[in-house]
């Protein structure tokens, strides 16, 4: 058998340390990477649910999140949350740590449906 692929994931939501899904993480054997910001300003919907919109907005915030290294079956478990690709969908994103390395994680983000004109740095 070969090594497990393992995928850099960015989380910004109900997955990070101290909310209501990150206990998951752990069942998903996720390491903790790094705390970034996206590269770029992006728009943070909070709703009930935190969403990420698509696309860099001039009106958006570096949205803060949590990077974290996950295998194929952890990866499966996410997506099995977030819906993807049929409510949230996974795509790579450029964030920077807080060590000022650049990266780019799998990101669970939505359409222009979910924009509410409110915008926010942090869930």
């Amino acid at each position: 058998m070969g090594e497990e692929v393992t995928h850099l994931v960015g989380v910004y939501g109900t997955l990070k340390k101290g909310n209501i899904n990150h206990d998951l993480m752990q069942y998903a054997c996720a390491e903790f990477v790094a705390n970034a910001k996206t590269l770029r300003p992006m728009r943070l919907c909070i709703t009930g649910l935190p969403f990420l919109i698509k696309g860099e907005h001039e009106e958006g915030h570096l949205v803060q999140m949590e990077l974290y290294f996950v295998g194929e079956d952890g990866l499966k478990i996410l997506d099995a949350l977030e819906g993807h690709p049929h409510f949230y969908e996974r795509e790579k994103l450029e964030v920077v740590t807080a060590d000022g390395e650049q990266m780019t994680p799998w990101v669970y983000q939505v359409g222009e449906e979910y924009d509410k004109s409110i915008y926010y740095e942090k869930y």
